[in-house]
């Protein structure tokens, strides 16, 4: 390699994925044993010219059911999936399932075909 050229990133070993699954498993069961899958949707607002963006936690369970939980419950699962994930772009909704521990965007919410064919009209 050049001596003036970024190295590129490298992959995490198998074996250290695996072992960050597991634990980031054993942290979400330890928060609710129900929990299944979660999903991280951002929220813009703009109150008074302030622009904010939360992001929305929802605790699924296998039936993709929301989670009884309180708030401490789902600020501490976006809390371990943030350590988990720390390079994420978390301005696009995501979902992770606690089984397989894929972490993957979900697909972008479409307007109604009527609406957004209205204005070609």
């Amino acid at each position: 390699m050049p001596l003036n050229a970024t190295p590129s990133p490298r992959r995490a070993p198998r074996a250290t994925v695996a072992v960050r699954t597991v634990h980031l498993a054993r942290t979400l069961a330890a928060i609710s044993p129900d929990i299944a899958a979660v999903r991280t949707t951002p929220v813009y607002t703009d109150v008074s010219g302030h622009p904010r963006t939360a992001t929305l936690v929802t605790l699924d369970d296998v039936d993709g059911r929301p989670v009884a939980a309180d708030r401490p419950a789902h600020r501490a699962a976006l809390a371990a999936l943030r350590r988990q994930f720390t390079l994420t772009d978390w301005t696009c909704p995501r979902r992770y399932d606690v089984r397989t521990g894929r972490f993957v965007p979900l697909a972008p919410v479409l307007p109604p075909l009527e609406l957004s064919v209205e204005g070609a009209r």
